[in-house]
């Protein structure tokens, strides 16, 4: 939860940075909340891409544009938008250097997407998969022309709520933001305000100036800390992402502004002389925009010795205008695939067969960084110092010379020798299943067996298909339920673990097995 809130503290204070936060941001947001009212709506716009880069492997620098056309339509809270994409260019300079397209994909591509607020459903034309499967069997097999990846088909579950999209769609939610810029930013003049001249607004910034804003933003929110956490908290909630001001403290305490100044000078290096620009003119019953992005770039390029990288440009521009029209209407597609988890995995990843095995500790996801769980017999083994130290384990310790890992939690020492079933805990001799291992250079311990024998509970979950939920726990089972919906973290106090003899005796289970560019309305 920790990382989550200091993830959005962070995504606020760049948005900030990316608006302004001046005057005449808030004149704008009132402009685009007008606009956001409105029933119905039609939108057309064009948009061109090009692209000046250097070919790793010749040196040769590369010129090529992608144009792109794109029409919407709003009907209440559904909107409909329509992408065409001309790869002629691209496909010409393939053939020229005769090599096949880099991707299965037309000279001419049309993307349909269809967004509707009251359910949170997204669904996507057939022929967008078609890039990132690159006409997988897992495509073929899906014979209907549409795809469903949002409201309550998501197969990721990350889609927003009715009430959710409710908030973010009213004037309240305008209003708090609003109160939430003049509390957190009170006694912050920005360098980077929008310039207003009747009813059109312009913006330009370099990343240079996005940079040192959202850094000097990030530490005037720390310096008016006090009165901005229970604003913040109270927007988070009302989108329901709950919570609670100590939560916030605790995120905030995470910010370390200097190191944070430093290591912004590396991403300003690699991104010298990029700068975005975009003008809004809003009229009666119409708003135009213009939106550049000129890109320059180190960040992608490989240096040769002794020599400066040249940088890559890409340059994107975008027009558009959107009217106002009551009678427009939104027919949402029938043919609709709903993916289950198996069928996602593998049409975004084509030929994915692997298990992805997601742990968490009384609801907080465990990271492994160099090597994933895996599943072997039916048992699922993790990296034991990950496991051990998120348990709060003590003692921690891997002998090399008798490849034994021992570890120590409250007064119970369990021992594992590599590649060997018998196992030690408090003395006693335990037979395992499968022994702890090494996999990728790193040692693997049976995850259920050093759990349930310091006291943990073990759930396990494969109704995800491809993806198995393993949740580690020494909290009710209620409490559980409540972190893994969010709850805060004061609702989700740990009880001590106590010894469970029935896990000791059984010592291992099995745990395994087989298994747009725009939407109509203005952005606020």
């Amino acid at each position: 939860m920790k990382k989550k809130v200091l993830s959005l503290l962070l995504a606020f204070a760049m948005v900030f940075s990316l608006v302004a936060c001046g005057p005449n941001t808030k004149a704008y947001l009132t402009k685009a909340q007008e606009v956001n009212s409105w029933e119905g709506a039609e939108s057309k716009g064009k948009m061109s891409i090009n692209f000046e880069v250097k070919d790793p492997e010749t040196k040769e620098t590369l010129k090529f544009n992608i144009p792109a056309s794109f029409e919407g339509t709003q009907e209440g809270k559904k909107v409909h938008v329509t992408i065409n994409y001309d790869f002629k260019a691209l496909m010409e300079l393939a053939k020229g250097k005769g090599e096949e397209a880099p991707l299965d994909i037309p000279e001419n591509l049309k993307l349909d997407m269809f967004m509707d607020g009251e359910t949170g459903d997204i669904i996507m034309g057939k022929d967008y998969f078609s890039i990132v499967s690159g006409g997988s069997e897992a495509l073929n097999n899906i014979k209907e022309n549409y795809i469903s990846i949002g409201g309550d088909s998501d197969p990721m579950g990350m889609g927003l709520s009715q009430k959710t999209l409710a908030y973010l769609e009213s004037a309240e939610y305008t209003s708090d933001l609003m109160k939430l810029m003049d509390t957190a930013l009170k006694g912050y003049e920005s360098k980077n305000d929008m310039k207003v001249e009747g009813n059109t607004f312009t913006y330009e910034a370099s990343f240079e100036d996005l940079t040192d804003e959202f850094v000097n933003i990030l530490a005037n929110v720390v310096k008016n800390w006090g009165a901005t956490k229970d604003v913040l908290a109270s927007i988070l909630n009302k989108a329901e992402v709950p919570v609670t001001s100590e939560q916030l403290d605790k995120a905030i305490k995470e910010i370390d502004l200097k190191e944070l100044k430093e290591g912004t000078s590396e991403f300003k290096d690699a991104f010298k002389g990029s700068k975005i620009s975009f003008k809004s003119t809003f009229d009666e019953g119409k708003v135009s925009q213009d939106v550049k992005l000129n890109l320059v770039t180190t960040a992608f390029s490989v240096a040769e010795e002794g020599k400066s990288t040249e940088p890559d440009k890409i340059n994107i521009e975008m027009t558009s205008v959107t009217s106002k029209n009551s009678k427009a209407k939104v027919e949402m597609p029938k043919d609709v695939k709903k993916l289950t988890m198996s069928e996602y995995l593998e049409l975004v990843n084509p030929g994915y067969n692997d298990t992805l095995i997601l742990v968490r500790y009384n609801g907080e996801l465990v990271e492994f960084e160099d090597q994933q769980p895996v599943i072997v017999e039916g048992r699922t083994l993790v990296p034991f110092r990950a496991l051990l130290e998120k348990m709060g384990a003590t003692d921690i310790n891997w002998d090399e010379a008798t490849r034994t890992v021992t570890a120590k939690h409250g007064d119970k020492t369990i021992s594992l020798v590599i590649d060997n079933k018998t196992a030690k805990v408090a003395d006693k001799d335990v037979e395992l299943d499968v022994p702890a291992q090494i996999i990728g250079d790193r040692t693997m311990v049976p995850l259920r067996f050093v759990s349930e024998n310091f006291g943990y509970k073990v759930k396990f979950d494969d109704s995800l298909g491809k993806i198995y939920m393993i949740d580690i726990y020494n909290i009710s089972d209620e409490e559980l339920e409540k972190a893994l919906e969010g709850a805060p973290e004061e609702e989700t106090k740990e009880e001590p673990a106590k010894e469970d003899k029935k896990a000791a005796a059984t010592a291992v289970g099995i745990i395994g097995g087989a298994d747009g560019p725009t939407a109509i309305k203005v952005v606020k």
